[in-house]
């Protein structure tokens, strides 16, 4: 539908858009059987909106390239393009839940959190993606029972994200909560047979943080 609607106008901006997240829709959660080139295409996609220089849409193709580049481990990039699009819509939920998404990898923890923080402040319905960059910041900065609350409050909208039953499996045993955090452990493989612990966390630019977010897990009895 998308792509009539671009034949029909081909200068509608924000119908590039739509097409350039739907297609990192799609990368991201498995829908495509080269993810590479979903993420290549929802790039071109993005740059096509900018070219065409309308303000409001201007503001969520930079947050999409911002996701883009954040996914291809480029996240210095990426912190610019969510900056970009923050400037062009200061009430941007998208943008600044990409944000703090680039600033979870590169380990700035506290800047993590007050950026996703921001992004349910506009949008308390924004995406389970979102809900998990705040339980992961606050889990990787001990902070683990707002962990716990973050990682509830997204299942409560999206509670067959398997990434969000791995954070709270991580947190519950890191409190000790042995038998609880055995259960979510479950609920993860149930979701998610094929789930391997040496991947989770991979995307931390410090090693140390990749290490503390694949411990909790262990100790919840993921992985050997």
């Amino acid at each position: 539908m998308i792509e009539q609607a671009l034949k029909l106008a081909p200068k509608y901006a924000e119908a590039y858009v739509q097409l350039a997240a739907a297609e990192l829709q799609r990368a991201g959660l498995g829908w495509t059987e080269n993810p590479e080139a979903g993420l290549k295409r929802g790039e071109e996609l993005a740059t096509q909106a900018l070219a065409l220089e309308e303000t409001g849409a201007n503001a969520r193709a930079h947050a999409l390239l911002a996701r883009v580049y954040s996914s291809n481990g480029q996240f210095d990039r990426a912190l610019v393009e969510a900056d970009r699009a923050i400037e062009q819509n200061v009430s941007d939920a998208f943008a600044y839940a990409l944000r703090g998404e680039t600033l979870l990898w590169l380990g700035r923890l506290d800047e993590s959190i007050a950026a996703s923080e921001a992004a349910h402040r506009f949008d308390p319905r924004i995406d389970a993606a979102s809900g998990f960059s705040l339980a992961m910041a606050y889990y990787t900065a001990g902070h683990y029972r707002e962990a716990l609350a973050a990682a509830d409050t997204a299942l409560a909208r999206s509670p067959d994200q398997s990434y969000l039953h791995a954070v709270r499996a991580a947190a519950l045993a890191q409190t000790g909560k042995a038998e609880e955090a055995r259960k979510a452990a479950d609920q993860l493989l149930r979701l998610d047979p094929f789930f391997r612990v040496e991947l989770f966390g991979t995307r931390f630019v410090d090693a140390k943080f990749k290490a503390k977010a694949q411990e909790g897990l262990r100790k919840a009895g993921l992985g050997s």
